[in-house]
């Protein structure tokens, strides 16, 4: 039962950080979307400095993103948070929230 109980903790810690990651964000210089997380995955569009988009998630330097109905990836050294956060922009992500 314990290692049950523990197992659900852990679970929900995943879950809240995972969720509270999304976020929207501007483009701030023209940038290329792919279809992965790489510069080896191929281009399927350009973004527009200035443009919005809205962050699902960052592994690494990439953040995997919707744009117009689009699901791809960009590099988040491009991308600036409506909220002023730096959560993806600094490269790297924590497993601990900012306080």
């Amino acid at each position: 039962m314990k290692i049950f109980v523990i197992f659900f903790m852990l679970c929900l810690f995943f879950l809240a950080t995972t969720l509270s990651r999304a976020a929207d964000a501007f483009v701030t210089t023209d940038l290329n979307f792919r279809t992965g997380p790489s510069t080896q995955y191929a281009v399927c569009g350009l973004i527009s400095a200035g443009e919005l988009v809205f962050v699902k998630n960052c592994e690494g330097n990439w953040c995997h993103i919707r744009y117009n109905a689009q699901i791809g990836w960009v590099s988040s050294r491009y991308l600036s948070f409506k909220d002023g956060s730096d959560l993806y922009h600094t490269y790297t992500m924590s497993l601990v929230p900012k306080s």
